[in-house]
């Protein structure tokens, strides 16, 4: 990293910096004598524009990302709830034909388990 360290600029004070201060493209140096320097340093906004893009191009990649993601949990979801639907439908089916079973075998399979009626009345 050190090694691609390349100076940008350079500019000549007539006293030794005490502060510098950027802000876009605008470079304030206050020097020990009192002297203030206002320079313009033009690749700091083509940098920041191109970070600015950069991010911007990373967060819509991001958004994208997210939104099918979501897309596949809601699909996700309502593939399981239609599954469920589906299965709820399936137990009702079998509970009613276990119902109807013991319906029929109840009443019309003559089962002598216990004593009829007419048995206990004789």
């Amino acid at each position: 990293a050190e090694q691609n360290k390349k100076p940008v600029a350079f500019f000549s004070v007539p006293a030794q910096i005490q502060t510098l201060q950027c802000a876009g493209d605008k470079v304030v140096v206050g020097c020990q004598n009192g002297a203030v320097l206002h320079l313009r340093a033009q690749f700091l906004v083509q940098r920041e524009q191109h970070l600015r893009s950069t991010f911007d191009a990373e967060k819509e990649q991001l958004r994208n990302t997210f939104h099918t993601g979501k897309m596949r949990l809601e699909q996700c979801i309502a593939e399981s709830k239609t599954a469920v639907e589906q299965r709820k439908q399936q137990s009702g089916k079998v509970l009613v034909l276990v119902l109807v079973l013991a319906f029929v075998f109840f009443f019309f399979v003559p089962v002598p388990l216990f004593p009829t009626f007419v048995e206990i009345l004789l």
